[in-house]
């Protein structure tokens, strides 16, 4: 008697759309800073990078009765400050007794998008006749100037710009990180890069010189990305969106992103 077939394939749900993005973004911190799993969340801490929160950080947070103290102690130990805490957004309901106590602290609250690649859409991409688009690593001297101009642009200190310029650098040393520059007569005026975490993307390292920014240019910038995607056979692609930046979120949707969360992330109210 022959055995029935058993159908084991599914179509994943929200809450695994929502891990799969964490994996990937999990992989980029840990292009800055060394992760270490606690039951309370994911720690990353660099006091080379002191200033920037996503390599000083508290990823996936959920609450537990040690977690202030524990994540007090572990960036005292690393000679570092936590910059940001970023929810679980698979069990918000773990998270509730958290965020109670990091708004009472005193931290500024801050929500993004996480939109996940449904389908294809049938934008066609921008005309790039004036432009040149080139990788990344060929460019080290553009994309560093870019991030210098970008980080001076949201008005950093001078030891905020220096660390950003180095931590954009730093990312080209991932061989899974494909970074593309856009140039106009050989300056750098825009960055995107697709990081690959197995089957997966993150479309990320966005960087845009404001003069320059409109929506023929992130319409580029996307399709380029998605471009890497396809070559790379990505099965997932997310993005991680400001919730403030509904002109690219809408691009993106043309391109047939879909919100499938949001990430709620505690700061200090001292920006760097």
């Amino acid at each position: 008697m022959p055995l029935p077939i058993l159908q084991t394939s599914r179509e994943p749900t929200r809450v695994d759309l929502l891990r799969h993005f964490q994996k990937t973004r999990r992989r980029l911190a840990e292009q800055l800073a060394e992760a270490e799993e606690t039951d309370f969340g994911v720690l990353l801490a660099n006091s080379e990078f002191s200033l920037l929160p996503e390599s000083n950080c508290v990823l996936d947070a959920r609450w537990d009765l040690q977690a202030i103290s524990a994540v007090s102690d572990y960036f005292t130990q690393h000679n570092a400050r936590c910059e940001r805490w970023t929810l679980d957004a698979c069990a918000p309901e773990m998270t509730l007794p958290l965020t109670q106590v990091l708004q009472q602290s005193g931290l500024v609250e801050r929500t993004t998008r996480i939109l996940h690649l449904k389908h294809s859409g049938r934008v066609a991409a921008a005309d790039a006749a004036e432009l040149q688009i080139i990788p990344a690593r060929a460019g080290y001297r553009q994309m560093r100037e870019l991030a210098q101009i970008v980080a001076e642009e949201a008005r950093l200190s001078s030891p905020g710009v220096a660390q950003f310029v180095e931590a954009a650098e730093r990312r080209l040393d991932d061989p899974h990180w494909d970074c593309l520059l856009v140039l106009r007569n050989a300056q750098a005026i825009a960055s995107i890069a697709v990081l690959c975490v197995g089957d997966m993307g993150l479309i990320a390292g966005r960087l845009v010189r404001f003069a320059d920014s409109t929506p023929i240019l992130d319409r580029l910038l996307v399709s380029r990305a998605l471009e890497v995607a396809a070559r790379s056979m990505l099965r997932r692609v997310f993005v991680e969106v400001a919730i403030e930046e509904t002109t690219f979120t809408a691009e993106l949707a043309a391109f047939g992103f879909e919100e499938i969360g949001r990430a709620i992330h505690y700061e200090p109210p001292v920006s760097m």
